[in-house]
Order: structure tokens, then sequence, then C-alpha cells
């Protein structure tokens, strides 16, 4: 069965909490066990560089029902020209009749009358939705990286396996302080956060070279954002000479019972010394104690950090897939 492409309406989303909770109702439909909430939907359109493009549309059957989503960007954090990000989302229950074929064409030729010229498309998928890979793949998208998702039940986690790896990490003069309490102690830290990200985090694997971020930037997409938790934000600092070494985040997901974890970096000098795993640590045994259910994250397939994660008990979940067609 399809659906005339007549009466599909595609129109952007106004500065609303409707047509934002819209947009979000159908986002989090797709992406049921990520749900986003409407203070970060709404930070991250308030503070996009005006110099990148960014569009988000609702797709409607008629002028009411809303069948589809779509958000359309230039990647500031990975910029390059002619490179567009082309998130499509249609309900499941509207799915397989015409609707994303059609939403691709639009897209596509919206694009290609843009300047600078369209050069390549990114998509995002998941192993296990072979419907959106078929999609993608019909379509000349190819795999660009691969994403080793997992799960942690705070359920079964028992810290004192990892006892050892604390108090050996501690032993090497290393300690390891919440963001929160650093914050009320140094007035300094943002940017001591900074300078140890930018060291740390250089060759942390990527679909695309990072742009350049300077530390105004690196503020708001770090500290002023929702999504920032500075009890559940750890730092790992030599305590002797004061340098910070690494750090590693926990954020809510919408739904109140379940963390992510978006990022965690070791300075080079001081890998494989148990430093990440014991601020891991550090940041589930806080999780258990805020009466959260789960911690989800994910690692490029190849990066020892998913190993690191399956030996704290993370279990696998279907792998997420970053795709690019390229013209």
């Amino acid at each position: 069965m399809s659906i005339s492409t007549k009466d599909i309406k595609i129109r952007t989303v106004q500065h609303t909490d409707t047509d934002y909770e819209s947009w979000l109702a159908v986002r989090n439909t797709i992406w049921a066990d990520e749900p986003n909430s409407l203070a970060r939907l709404k930070y991250d359109v308030s503070t996009w560089p005006a110099e990148y493009f960014t569009q988000r549309m609702l797709v409607t059957i008629g002028q009411s029902t809303i069948v589809g989503a779509a958000h359309i960007f230039e990647n500031h954090w990975q910029y390059q020209p002619g490179k567009y990000d082309l998130e499509l989302m249609v309900l499941p229950d509207y799915q397989k009749q015409g609707i994303g074929s059609y939403l691709f064409e639009y897209f596509q030729q919206m694009l290609a009358a843009r300047t600078p010229s369209l050069t390549s498309l990114v998509s995002s998928t998941r192993e296990n939705d072979t419907h959106a890979l078929a999609f993608l793949e019909k379509r000349g998208y190819e795999l660009l990286m691969r994403w080793a998702r997992s799960r942690l039940d705070l359920s079964l986690f028992k810290i004192d396996k990892f006892q050892n790896i604390l108090d050996t990490v501690e032993k090497q003069g290393i300690g390891i302080y919440s963001v929160d309490a650093l914050a009320s102690q140094d007035p300094n830290w943002q940017h001591k956060y900074y300078e140890m990200d930018l060291i740390a985090s250089q060759d942390a694997p990527s679909p695309d070279p990072m742009s350049e971020t300077s530390f105004e930037k690196f503020v708001q997409m770090t500290f002023d954002t929702p999504r920032f938790w500075p009890e559940g934000t750890f730092i790992a600092i030599h305590n002797a000479s004061g340098k910070w070494l690494a750090s590693t985040e926990l954020s809510w997901f919408a739904d109140g019972k379940t963390l992510e974890t978006p990022f965690t970096c070791v300075h080079p000098d001081f890998r494989c010394q148990g430093v990440a795993t014991a601020m891991k640590v550090r940041a589930i045994a806080l999780a258990q104690a805020t009466g959260a259910n789960c911690i989800i994250t994910a690692n490029e397939e190849n990066n020892p950090m998913y190993q690191i994660n399956l030996a704290l008990g993370f279990k696998p979940l279907p792998q997420g897939l970053t795709m690019k067609k390229v013209f």
C-alpha cells in the first residue's frame, strides 16, 4: 500500500512548544529507548550557530495527521562544505507506504539547490532495523562507522568487584572528583576541563574530522546545555601536580530512569592504568544511588573503551551505523 504523494505535506517546525513536542513525539517513538526532552531540544535550537544550516520538519497526511518528521543540518562539530546530515523518521504505522522515498527525494532536491553544492549525505540507523538499512543502501549509502552500543543493568552491578582498581588508581596519587565538587573550589575549572579534553580526546574515533572548538563554544556545548549533570561528571586529577588527566560523563534521558555516558577520555600518558575504569565505577555508584535503572553508551567498535565497558558488566545492544552517501 502506498500513500499518494499529493496528500503528503511537509512544513517547517515553528518555534512553539506545540511544534517541538510534536516533533519530539515522532523522534521518541523511533528512538524509544533513548528519549530526548523538550528542554534539550529547545536549547539545541536556540544555540545552533547562525552560520550553519539547520531545519526541522513535520510530515503530515493532509493538514493534521502527523506521520513523520525530519531534521537536516550542517554538522558544525564535524563541518565539511556540502555535507549534510539527514534524519528521516516515519512512524511505524506509516512505514513501507512510500513516504520515506518521497521525503528522501524531496530533501535531496532541496539540498542540491543550496550553496555550497551538495557533496554528501550522512544518516544513521541500527543494525537490527533491516528496513531502514535496506532503504539507505538502495539509495547509495555506504557504512562510514559502526558503533558498539551497550547497556548496564544497575541492579546487577557490584562495586566491590572493582575495589582493587579503585585502590590501585588511588595509590598512583590520582584522585577522582565530581565536577560539582571541583567547581565550588576552583574558579578556573572550566578552562582546565577544556584544556584536558583537547588533549585527551584528540584521537577519539569519529566519522569525520572534528572541527576546531573554541573555549566559548566548548562551554556552550558542554556546560551550559541541559545535558550537563555536574554531580555525574567525574574528573581524574594527579594530586601532586594538579594535572587534569581524564573525564567521564553521565546524562539523563527524558524518562528519568535511563542514563547515558556520552563521552569518556583519558590523557594518552595515563591510559591502560585503570583510570577510565575507576572513573566509571564512581559514576556507576552514583547512578545506583540516584535510583536509575540502567546506563546506555556507545563506542566505535574498535575503541578499547568498549572492552572496558564490557568488563564492567555492560551487555551488547544492536550496533549503531553511521552511513554516508557521496555524490
